[in-house]
């Protein structure tokens, strides 16, 4: 804005020195007093502020570009805040008026600029009634509406071309007290769709009988006939979509908690599979992003309208009203209602669609007939008494704008016509077929999943019964007594604790004691994590410590059994005095005096663990010792694919180098697993070198002697870094994306002759090799020291690739390129077509240390923006470091797969979830040449087990065998599923 005097056109260097020159000039002075009715003037006081002022501008618009990626609502309230200004400095030109600073200074009802990106309008979206709040100061005390409405539309009109329309229709000036935000006040938001007759009837009665309501309504005499079945099944179909009472629905449906009057009894539902595809189903689609949770509080018929210039077309006028929808949510509901309504889709289908354990498909129905219709302020209308734009007489201004917005809508369409008639022929012949089998399998499903419920409690209680009445056990040896005893007390008295979750990972579900409701139970505000529920049938495990060798606090569980643990580590002399039953690998080396006594011991009740590792490792010297207690049929312990006994018979292993589990018992079973782990050592281990740091450093250095040809690794002390460097590499040999044959087979049950199950799943042999994620390039370097002479490298963060590029640079030269090569890209992969998207930097970690290893696309990332909240640590930044990035296809021409590649790791914080979803991942000819595909599944981004099993049934399709830690556990085999931990989880796939 310029600075000059507008009563002496007089130009300043600044807002301040206009002031000053009104002031100081008696005629500016004399002037400015005498036409400013907002602006006094005292004797010996200067000219006051401009005094803050508050409108709500009711408008419509209509898109006319469909190609627009740029929102019409965003545009068109652009248009009527610019002429609403103009207009009142028109009217009132002796009134100062300035725009007010702040975020709040203009806000839209249909953006989504502070609700989440999910609830955007669509772009080619038409408002027949939306909202801009404008804050400002100055202008005059009352304004002429009709005048100022007028005056606006006058200049909209000049503005008004072939992209957009824009219809100004009212003004209400709002005290200034009021909390009027005209995207966060809204409480209700309404939508309306045209619905061509004919894709539910297009028979002559029904069109006659549209023509009589509509003369009914201007008051013609007609005569009464009975409503067409057609809309009676379309008005069912509607109802379907309307959320329950949850005041009269069961309790674990999700209320509205927060909305106005009775809108928080509305049942809130997940609208996931209703979502644009386009938002990523590992994304803001998720339903486990509440965003996604809405309530639709009224599904209904409006009104008719009859396209006089279409051979008298009648289409029906519907209407959604709820507290805000997701993108493309009103079109596909109107898609669904019609397939209900034509019986090419059962009823059941909306509460299936609903469920948050399902993905299922949803028909889109055309754009060019919905409209934004309104958006109501309940709690401004009770503050004013009355609602915001409410007229007596009526708004004639409104009703004339909705019927020319219904005309161009419809004359619009004539374009579409043949594509509208092919969509109603693919939904009743295509995609409606292909939902109904989807539906059965569900359907199929939840049968089998509650038949399983039923037998899994009737063997609930022959768990408690004898084996078999005939089965005669062996007296308990009397070391044993005392400690079986205690144990079955804990059990007998309902006392056993939870079980934690680095151990429950692994557990599966014996005899199907674990099952739960086939509902997943929802909390106040989003769907809960499902988690392990052995404590509610007395089974699990638990960790006790010595209490006379281990340094360190207590666990409370100690404090709870002290008479347990001073039994169970009496148990343990005595079974160490004994000679026990040996599957340790280098039996020679582990001598008893080199041996250590163990300082914890791992309590199981009636559990069976699926084939796993121990977590952490183990202190040197020591090795573990379980041994199994109860009565109990099968139950054998599995160590590297070789059976065990273990009742009353001790059995030493390496748990945390043999892979281990058990198989199927019936019957009481307990087992006490003691070992020793390497604790951590706190403070620092080197000088100022954190331990993380000092131990990276060590297998940097072990790491430098097998890659003698490049420099020695470089990485960042003081960041996770040293973390990347201990997973990958912290194992004694191989690294942490590979499988030794033994671990393969136990995870896989493959047959020994196989000739993956005699190699494993290893990087030694492979020609070629892609990283998708490299970070700084550990992995590539262990795939080059191990003979790999291809890599593809693929990191989009700039600082980590600065070091990637370091660290696979060969020593005395300046070139990555050597026998085959090292190509490196500074882009991130992802589903889709390629281009520039959104990157957001991991926020630092809350000791203060750099984190480095969790950047992503924006879509995928876990961190949001806290501006305003105050973080644990000084290195944290509240606003998150944003950049554009290059993104490329996985699949396909120009994608990061390409001919040659024979193995895949892949590590990109998400973007992995819609690539493996994808079709294509189901096409073993996609793979090209891949064999190993390796990769860490980002459930912190897509929590739905479900959705994990979908990628790995597509990978099963295109030929893959694959295998994970804790497969065929509680988590992995339990209807409904949510994923319960807080770290994601490596799988591998190979194929032949």
């Amino acid at each position: 804005m310029t600075n000059v005097c507008k009563y002496c056109d007089e130009e300043f260097d600044s807002r301040n020195a206009v002031f000053r020159h009104l002031r100081s000039n008696k005629k500016c002075f004399g002037l400015a007093t005498e036409s400013s009715i907002d602006n006094t003037v005292g004797n010996n006081s200067s000219i006051l502020k401009l005094e803050k002022r508050k409108v709500a501008v009711q408008f419509g618009y209509h898109v006319l570009d469909k190609d627009n990626t740029t929102g019409g609502n965003e545009v068109a309230a652009a248009v009527v805040r610019t002429s609403f200004f103009q207009a009142l400095r028109a009217l009132y030109p002796s009134s100062p008026v300035e725009e007010a600073e702040g975020e709040s200074t203009f806000t839209l009802a249909s953006a989504a600029r502070l609700r989440h990106p999910s609830l955007m309008q669509e772009t080619t979206c038409s408002a027949w009634s939306d909202v801009v709040g404008i804050n400002y100061k100055g202008g005059p005390t009352d304004i002429d509406i009709s005048s100022l409405v007028q005056q606006m539309q006058h200049i909209v009109q000049k503005d008004n071309g072939e992209l957009l329309c824009v219809k100004v229709l009212n003004i209400e000036s709002l005290m200034v007290s009021t909390k009027f935000h005209a995207e966060k006040s809204c409480s209700q938001r309404s939508y309306q769709y045209m619905i061509p007759m004919k894709w539910l009837d297009d028979s002559q009665e029904t069109k006659d009988w549209v023509r009589q309501k509509l003369d009914a309504e201007s008051g013609h005499q007609i005569q009464k006939c009975g409503t067409p079945l057609s809309i009676v099944k379309f008005k069912k179909a509607l109802k379907l979509v309307e959320s329950r009472d949850v005041t009269k629905a069961s309790s674990s449906v999700v209320s509205s908690a927060g909305r106005f009057g009775k809108l928080w009894q509305k049942e809130r539902r997940p609208f996931h599979n209703f979502c644009d595809p386009s938002l990523g189903s590992g994304g803001m689609a998720s339903p486990s992003n509440e965003h996604v949770w809405r309530s639709v509080d009224k599904a209904r018929l409006c009104g008719f309208v009859i396209d006089d210039e279409n051979d008298d077309e009648a289409l029906i006028v519907i209407e959604f009203r709820g507290d805000g929808f997701v993108a493309q949510q009103i079109r596909r509901m109107v898609a669904s209602a019609v397939a209900i309504a034509n019986g090419w889709l059962p009823l059941e289908y909306f509460d299936v669609a609903t469920r948050s354990d399902i993905i299922i498909e949803t028909s889109i129905a055309p754009s060019g007939l919905l409209y934004l219709s309104s958006a109501r302020y309940h709690f401004v209308d009770l503050v004013k008494g009355s609602a915001l734009f409410e007229m007596k007489d009526g708004n004639k201004h409104v009703d004339d704008w909705l019927a020319s917005l219904q005309t161009r809508l419809l004359r619009a369409r004539e374009e579409t016509a043949e594509e509208e008639n092919k969509w109603l022929k693919e939904v009743k012949g295509i995609s409606s077929p292909r939902i109904r089998l989807e539906l059965e399998q569900i359907l199929l499903n939840d049968t089998l999943f509650k038949k399983e419920q039923i037998l899994g409690k009737n063997d609930e209680k022959s768990m408690e019964r004898p084996v078999e009445e005939d089965s005669i056990f062996s007296a308990v040896p009397g070391a044993y007594r005392k400690t079986l005893s205690l144990l079955r007390d804990i059990r007998s008295c309902g006392k056993w604790p939870r079980t934690a979750d680095t151990r429950s990972r692994v557990i599966r579900s014996p005899s199907g004691l674990l099952c739960q409701e086939p509902d997943v139970q929802q909390h106040k505000r989003r769907a809960a994590s499902s988690q392990f529920q052995g404590h509610l049938a007395q089974c699990g495990s638990f960790t006790i410590v010595n209490p006379y060798s281990f340094v360190g606090k207590l666990p409370a569980v100690n404090n709870q059994f002290p008479e347990l643990v001073d039994a169970i580590f009496e148990l343990e002399k005595h079974v160490s005095s004994k000679t026990s039953q040996s599957c340790l690998q280098n039996n020679s080396l582990r001598s008893e005096s080199t041996t250590l006594a163990p300082t914890h011991c791992a309590v199981n009740s009636n559990i069976e663990f699926s084939p796993h590792f121990a977590n952490g490792k183990g202190q040197e010297h020591s090795f573990s010792t379980i041994i199994g207690l109860g009565d109990y049929v099968g139950g054998e312990f599995v160590v590297d694919d070789k059976s065990y006994d273990i009742r009353y018979e001790a059995l030493k292993f390496d748990g945390w180098k043999q892979i281990h589990s058990t198989k199927h018992f019936r019957g009481e079973r307990f087992s006490l697993v003691f070992f020793t782990p390497d604790r951590r050592e706190t403070g620092t281990s080197k000088g100022d070198v954190s331990f993380e740091d000092a131990k990276a450093m060590e297998l940097v250095e072990a790491h430098a002697l097998a890659l003698p040809s490049h420099p020695i690794l470089h990485f960042r002390q003081n960041s996770t870094d040293a973390l990347v460097i201990n997973e990958i590499l912290g194992i004694d040999q191989g690294c942490t994306y590979e499988l030794s044959p033994l671990a393969w087979r136990s995870m896989t049950k493959q047959n020994n002759k196989t000739e993956d199950a005699q190699i494993g799943f290893s990087l030694k042999g492979h020609e070629a090799m892609l990283d998708v994620g490299a970070h700084i390039g550990v992995f590539c370097r262990y795939a080059l020291s191990v003979g790999c002479k291809g890599i593809i490298a693929y990191e989009p963060e700039s600082e980590n690739l600065k070091l990637l590029e370091k660290n696979l640079l060969r020593s005395n030269t300046a070139d990555l390129i050597n026998e085959g090569g090292v190509t490196i890209h500074q882009c991130a992969v992802a589903h889709g077509e390629p281009g520039m998207k959104n990157f957001v930097n991991a926020r630092n970690r809350t000791d203060g240390s750099l984190n480095t290893w969790r950047h992503s696309l924006e879509k995928h990332s876990q961190y949001v923006d806290k501006k305003g909240t105050r973080l644990p640590s000084m290195g944290q930044e509240s606003l998150l470091a944003r950049s554009k990035v290059q993104t490329v296809p996985f699949f396909g021409k120009g994608g990061a797969l390409v001919p040659g590649i024979t193995f895949v790791k892949m590590d990109c914080e998400g973007a992995e979830v819609d690539i493996l979803l994808s079709p294509e991942s189901s096409h073993s000819s996609n793979w090209m040449d891949t064999k190993n595909l390796v990769f860490e599944w980002s459930f912190s981004k897509e929590r739905r087990v479900q959705m994990f099993h979908k990628a790995i049934h597509n990978l099963e399709s295109a030929g893959f065998n694959v295998a994970y830690e804790g497969q065929g556990s509680w988590w992995d085999t339990e209807s409904n599923c949510m994923w319960p931990y807080h770290s994601d989880l490596v799988i591998f796939a190979m194929r032949k």
